[in-house]
């Protein structure tokens, strides 16, 4: 059973190596080996706790306004 406050990323794109273009943006996307790039939306994100995944715990960077050249790549779209 999931905690109450599970947040599970969603809408994941995987981005070039240097973040300038999509190379893929469907549901599991995100996989491969060596270094990768990509993004995802959190609901409810809390910077106050580290993101818990399967390979462990990840401290992340402060919260900031998402860069106009990423929201162009990688709109938010709502879920139903």
């Amino acid at each position: 059973m999931f905690p109450p406050q599970f947040q599970c990323a969603y809408d994941e794109a995987l981005l070039s190596s240097d973040g300038n273009s999509v190379i893929d943006r469907r549901m599991n996307c995100v996989f491969g080996t060596g270094s990768l790039r990509f993004a995802f939306y959190l609901h409810f994100y809390d910077a106050e706790h580290p993101l818990d995944w399967t390979y462990g715990e990840v401290e992340c960077p402060p919260i900031e306004p998402i860069p106009t050249r990423r929201q162009a790549l990688v709109p938010y779209r709502a879920c139903n």
